[in-house]
């Protein structure tokens, strides 16, 4: 009860003596009130005239305090036992805290009253505080509300842009389905036309008819159709005007043909033999000059195969056309071993499978046949050597290594994906040389050994060749028409008539490896013209990259770049079988660096032509290997855009060679389509082998 003692307001000394009440309530010694300012309980002023005094009431130093605390003890007691008291107020008429005038109890009401009004100060403090939470929590209410308010309003502008994206959207898709509906529209108009054409002019205008009431807009539909007529109009009155340019070039070479006497033919290739068997077949006394034996440097030292698939559309029919006259000249005795087993191409990648695809249809677009997608083997037909079986055409693409081991059991197991073209395979090209040869002789075609040494022109034409024969006697032969079919020396003899431009022609190289396949590993009578599309590492053991690295000369300005062969590769390796135990190999890639210079005299040699730097590669197989395999070589010419070469130099001087790897159907066609002897057939630039059309 030590705290509930009272206490001066100013000096904070027990009350003693006269005592004085401020207007504030506090309890102040007399004399400390006369001498303060304000209070020290509540900071009020003192106001000295309105001080109240205590009735006189004083106490000495230390008296009363029992006396207080006692009192202020047994108010407290009365409050307890009045519950309902909630409030101590000196005014109140409470018969609890009736102090009867004595001067003790005031002291102990007044002491309760203050303890209360501390509690009450207290607790207004802690309403205080609650309510500035309360601001302070409904301001951070109010902040979040505005945040989310600011949220709704952002997604609000999100939702309204993604609704015009959306219109947006619905009017693309609106505009595609017309578009589509166009295409369908025009598609069905071309079904519809092609179908017309089927039919006479009268039963085509029926049949117009019925189809008009079929669809829903016909007016369209007839539009489409009225313009589709007149640009097929257009086209057919184009084919028409060229046809008779066609027709009239035909007529004026077969009159110069038929009035052409004498013909001298530089080279006796396939393209010179096949240039002297069309010409004596036509009246003409015909002379085929070379130095060398019938056939010595021609295409029998390349695949010696065919194909009518290319990435061109003019070229396609022109090459059709020549495998047509490799038919008719096989006959039935099939001297020149023509077979119909074609290319295969290989690939072990989905890429690879997919380039092979787009490669057939692009092909077959242009006319080399349909493309025939097999999910089985049941409608698939494995190769055979009728070149005449009518189903040998277009292309049959088969993926699965089960399916492609199921056809052939020798191919690499990683090949998944099969590129199968059917018009295609290859032949004798000594037997097809042979029998143009034999029949031009039938007509009285000679061949003369000796090489052509110049030509007399009298009034822009030639009139005369001059050779000098193999024994160096010089031979004059009056004739009416010259046809160069030098191969590699073509460029050599068109110098002769000095005048015009050089032939833009180039000599490369091409080689083929002759392996003897003692293991049987590549069938004879089933394997076709393969070709592996992807990339490889060739497996050298150690001991053959050494060999390989020593081998190689190019820092010392040599063409052996044999450490190159250690790395990874390009595809387009492609191999056949060659009869009685033996495969051909070709790899491009191999010698293409290799410069070849211009050509006179005899074809220049190649340092691995005798086998002699191969035994390096060979490794383990030994020395006794060698006479297993073979290297032929050979040097054919090509034009920069790699096309056969059948032009006019002059009046009556004709280029005829440089067939590139289509020397041999070529060579039939080229002459054969005497439809183009008065101008070559207009070929688009862009030619590409098989192989690299492949490789993507």
């Amino acid at each position: 009860m030590a705290d509930l003692r009272a206490l001066c307001s100013a000096c904070r000394q027990p009350l003693s003596g006269p005592l004085v009440a401020n207007s504030c309530n506090h309890v102040f010694h007399k004399e400390c009130l006369s001498s303060a300012e304000t209070c020290g309980q509540c900071s009020a002023r003192i106001w000295h005239n309105k001080a109240l005094s205590l009735f006189n009431l004083s106490f000495a130093d230390g008296e009363g305090d029992a006396s207080v605390m006692k009192a202020v003890a047994e108010l407290k007691r009365k409050r307890e036992d009045c519950p309902d008291v909630t409030a101590v107020d000196a005014s109140d008429d409470d018969d609890d805290f009736e102090t009867h005038g004595n001067p003790i109890e005031e002291v102990a009401a007044m002491c309760i009253l203050r303890e209360r009004l501390k509690e009450l100060r207290g607790e207004v403090q802690t309403a205080k505080w609650a309510w500035q939470t309360a601001c302070e929590n409904r301001e951070k209410q109010e902040s979040r509300r505005r945040q989310a308010q600011q949220s709704v309003e952002k997604l609000e502008a999100t939702t309204n842009k993604l609704k015009g994206s959306i219109k947006n959207a619905w009017q693309q898709r609106d505009k595609l389905s017309e578009q589509l509906q166009q295409v369908h529209l025009r598609d069905a108009v071309l079904e519809y036309w092609e179908d017309l054409m089927k039919h006479s002019p009268a039963k085509g205008l029926e049949t117009l008819k019925t189809y008009a009431g079929l669809v829903p807009r016909p007016a369209r539909l007839m539009a489409q159709v009225a313009r589709l007529r007149d640009s097929q109009r257009k086209a057919k009155d184009t084919d028409l005007a060229e046809a008779a340019k066609a027709d009239a070039r035909y007529d004026k070479a077969r009159r110069e043909i038929a009035e052409l006497e004498e013909v001298v033919i530089g080279g006796c290739g396939v393209a010179g033999a096949s240039a002297a068997m069309h010409l004596s077949a036509r009246g003409a006394k015909v002379t085929i000059v070379d130095p060398r034996p019938p056939l010595t440097a021609t295409s029998q030292f390349s695949t010696e195969c065919y194909r009518d698939f290319f990435l061109d559309p003019a070229l396609v029919p022109f090459m059709s056309r020549s495998v047509d006259l490799l038919e008719e000249l096989a006959g039935e005795a099939n001297e020149i071993g023509l077979t119909r087993r074609g290319y295969s191409f290989f690939t072990a990648t989905d890429e690879g499978c997919e380039a092979f695809e787009a490669f057939a249809d692009k092909a077959s677009s242009y006319g080399a046949g349909p493309v025939r997608r097999h999910r089985d083997l049941s409608s698939y037909q494995k190769p055979t050597d009728d070149f005449r079986d009518p189903n040998l055409v277009g292309f049959d693409l088969i993926r699965g290594p089960e399916n492609i081991s199921s056809i052939f059991p020798f191919v690499a197991k990683e090949a998944k994906g099969l590129l199968h073209a059917r018009r295609c395979g290859w032949l004798d090209s000594q037997g097809l040389g042979r029998s143009m040869l034999t029949k031009a002789r039938e007509k009285d075609a000679t061949v003369l050994r000796g090489r052509i040494a110049g030509f007399d022109v009298e009034g822009g034409d030639v009139a005369a060749a001059r050779v000098v024969l193999s024994d160096g006697t010089e031979k004059r032969l009056p004739c009416d028409a010259v046809v160069n079919a030098g191969g590699a020396w073509m460029s050599g003899i068109s110098a002769l008539l000095g005048r015009g431009s050089p032939l833009p022609l180039v000599n490369e190289v091409h080689a083929k490896v002759i392996l003897h396949d003692t293991k049987a590993v590549i069938p004879q009578t089933l394997a076709p013209f393969m070709v592996w599309r992807d990339k490889v590492t060739l497996d050298w053991d150690d001991e053959v990259k050494q060999g390989l690295l020593e081998m190689d000369d190019t820092a010392e300005g040599g063409t052996v770049n044999a450490s190159a062969w250690i790395g990874e590769q390009p595809g387009g390796q492609h191999l056949r079988p060659a009869g009685n135990g033996w495969i051909v190999m070709l790899w491009e890639h191999l010698h293409k660096h290799l410069p070849i210079a211009k050509v006179s005299g005899t074809l220049p040699g190649w340092a691995a032509a005798d086998g002699a730097n191969a035994g390096t590669v060979r490794g383990p197989a030994g020395p006794g290997h060698r006479r297993g395999w073979r290297i032929l070589h050979q040097h054919p010419g090509r034009t920069p855009a790699h096309r056969p070469t059948w032009l006019p130099q002059l009046l009556r001087v004709w280029w005829h060679g440089n067939l590139r790897l289509d020397g041999l159907p070529c060579s039939r066609g080229a002459c054969g389509h005497a439809r183009h002897a008065g101008g070559a057939p207009q070929l688009c630039v862009s030619l590409q082998l098989a192989a690299r059309c492949c490789q993507g």
